[in-house]
């Protein structure tokens, strides 16, 4: 996908099964026992990989369908097995091609949030998460960025922060194949980690210094050091010192005060965030259950509380009743013999292709 493409530019190709055994033509084609064994032992390679995709797909589909409302994927499953044969990407594509709505307006929002200004005083991977969420966000709404495009984007993102002037001249005049967007992040994620030590250097002179405070320990007359001369300048550093040190302190006592404000301001955020989305859940199953609009128009109960699969929302699709049915295939009420269950707008499977009419 394109958001993976802004990780690493090695293709993703999905395992195939390798079979219970190695090819026999392979085997035939084979002229030693030693060649013969490294063919076994490549293809129980083959049979390790192929299996450890399978149980990562499964545990995908597995965390997908405990997180999506059962309503939302049901065309997916199959009446006896459920969703054992249904694939995290096919779960992904219904979702984006039954529910996902993103129009120009918001793909042009998308378009400036990605090139935002990246503010250097926040750890580097803000910047990353800001582009990988925008570059995912334009692959849901069939707007795809292209490589350049988005390393065009995070190019202007850091100049536009003022402080990597000299990194952004020095990359600018590397060769164009080196100039790539998995080049990018490690060249910048050193250029901040460089920034930021210069930081650390220039606070520390800041800072009053003891023997830079204290008055030099002779006159004009170059007479020699008293006791009382030593002490008094002595005694100047140590409350230059101790001034330094109190402000310190207020500031780390005002820094703190501010942690204790943001964090108890993001608790009370995310127990709101919490309730609001045990309230939608709340509305979504009232939704579920109340009654919909009658064949004549009229809102009302289902009959006797029940699903009836003629006054639903016309927004399925029915192999056997087309598109804007009130039903959707695998909830067909009187299928003909040849009805397929799995049928869904994206992917009619050959099905009546007119709009419903009711009867």
């Amino acid at each position: 996908t394109t958001v993976y493409s802004t990780i690493s530019s090695t293709p993703v190709v999905p395992p195939q099964n390798p079979g219970s055994s190695p090819d026999a033509f392979d085997i035939a084609a084979c002229n030693s026992a030693m060649t013969i064994a490294s063919l076994h032992a490549t293809h129980e390679l083959d049979v390790k990989l192929y299996e450890e995709y399978c149980a990562a797909d499964r545990l995908s589909v597995k965390l997908l369908t405990n997180a999506v409302e059962d309503i939302f994927i049901a065309s997916l499953a199959d009446e006896h097995t459920g969703y054992s044969s249904v694939t995290t990407k096919q779960i992904f594509q219904h979702l984006n091609d039954e529910y996902c709505e993103i129009d120009d307006v918001m793909l042009i929002a998308n378009q400036v949030r990605i090139s935002a200004a990246y503010d250097p005083n926040l750890p580097i991977e803000t910047l990353w998460t800001q582009i990988s969420e925008a570059v995912a966000y334009a692959e849901a709404g069939k707007s795809k960025f292209t490589k350049e495009q988005i390393l065009n984007a995070a190019v202007a993102a850091v100049t536009a922060s003022g402080v990597f002037q000299d990194d952004i001249k020095k990359w600018k005049e590397k060769a164009a194949s080196d100039k790539t967007y998995a080049n990018f992040k490690p060249y910048f994620m050193k250029a901040h980690r460089s920034w930021r030590a210069s930081l650390r250097t220039t606070a520390g002179n800041h800072f009053p210094r003891v023997n830079s405070a204290a008055t030099p320990p002779y006159t004009q007359n170059s007479s020699p050091l008293s006791a009382s001369t030593f002490s008094n300048d002595f005694s100047e550093s140590i409350a230059n010192l101790a001034t330094a040190t109190s402000a310190d302190r207020a500031m780390l006592a005002t820094m703190s005060d501010t942690i204790a404000t943001l964090s108890a301001q993001l608790a009370d955020a995310q127990a709101k965030l919490v309730s609001s989305l045990l309230e939608n859940q709340k509305l979504l199953k009232q939704l579920s259950n109340r009654g919909q609009r009658t064949s004549g128009g009229a809102e009302g109960a289902n009959k006797g509380g029940k699903y009836d699969p003629w006054t639903g929302p016309k927004i399925h699709y029915c192999f056997k009743h087309g598109f804007q049915s009130p039903h959707p295939s695998f909830r067909c009420p009187d299928p003909n013999p040849n009805h397929i269950k799995n049928a869904t707008k994206a992917n009619t499977m050959g099905g009546n292709q007119e709009t419903y009419k009711a009867k």
